[in-house]
């Protein structure tokens, strides 16, 4: 106890005097009343998270990874390559651009396998745009599976995530996974 009260006295002593010394300004002052008080709503949500329909997510995740699986089985039918993933920017470069023989954008990446360059590669031909829209569609699944659905609850049936009001420039809240998901035990 003796230590917690020096350590507080001394960083009270030297908050006040870093406020005597520093010359607040308009914008100063605005900015702390702007972001305190969301201090108490995140610090709420971070504690209380969202109460989350198991049996839906469950349900989402399913479709998800099924929908995932299916589009990767075909990529692997189309390229007669049983270990193909649509996932790997090495291996999509190497399917549409020397496989089909797609022309290459330029592009900043050496794969050239991001959503921008594929559409390019869309226009291309018919059945480009076929397989780019089958791609892309594994992306956006894949992504909803491991952002959206896959995640640990706490207590059961709660998510719970951090969010913080200094994350960005702009005032919006930055969110992030809670701190609380260390102790969680559910796999």
């Amino acid at each position: 106890w003796a230590y917690c009260a020096r350590d507080s006295w001394s960083t009270l002593r030297i908050m006040l005097q870093q406020l005597m010394l520093s010359q607040p300004s308009d914008y100063w002052i605005h900015n702390y009343k702007r972001t305190f008080r969301l201090t108490f709503p995140s610090i709420y949500c971070a504690f209380e998270g969202c109460k989350i329909d198991i049996s839906k997510r469950a349900e989402l995740l399913n479709q998800a990874v099924e929908k995932a699986t299916k589009i990767q089985d075909d990529f692997r039918i189309y390229t007669g390559y049983k270990e193909y993933n649509p996932g790997s920017p090495q291996q999509v470069s190497k399917f549409f651009y020397d496989l089909l023989g797609a022309r290459k954008p330029k592009s900043k990446s050496k794969s050239a396998t991001g959503e921008k360059e594929l559409n390019q590669v869309a226009i291309q031909h018919p059945l480009f745009a076929r397989l780019v829209k089958e791609h892309l569609d594994f992306k956006e699944v894949q992504k909803q599976a491991s952002t959206y659905y896959d995640f640990h609850l706490h207590s059961g049936d709660r998510a719970l995530w951090t969010v913080r009001p200094t994350g960005t420039e702009t005032g919006r809240l930055a969110s992030s996974k809670s701190a609380f998901g260390l102790w969680d035990t559910e796999a």
